[in-house]
């Protein structure tokens, strides 16, 4: 969000995806498909001006 620490939110991002009972090799790829959805506002914009909206390990 706007004003949240990027570290909490990271941390409660894990904590949830962590939820859904993927095997752990899986769980790299998840967060890459689920981490989009985790943001809102100024930081959903700023992920959408990527080309193809698109995060890099």
């Amino acid at each position: 969000m706007d004003h949240e620490d990027p570290q909490t939110h990271l941390s409660t991002f894990y904590e949830l995806a962590g939820t859904m009972g993927f095997q752990s090799g899986d769980l790299e790829n998840v967060y890459m498909h689920l981490f989009p959805f985790s943001l809102a506002g100024k930081e959903n914009e700023w992920l959408k001006s990527h080309p193809n909206q698109s995060l890099t390990r």
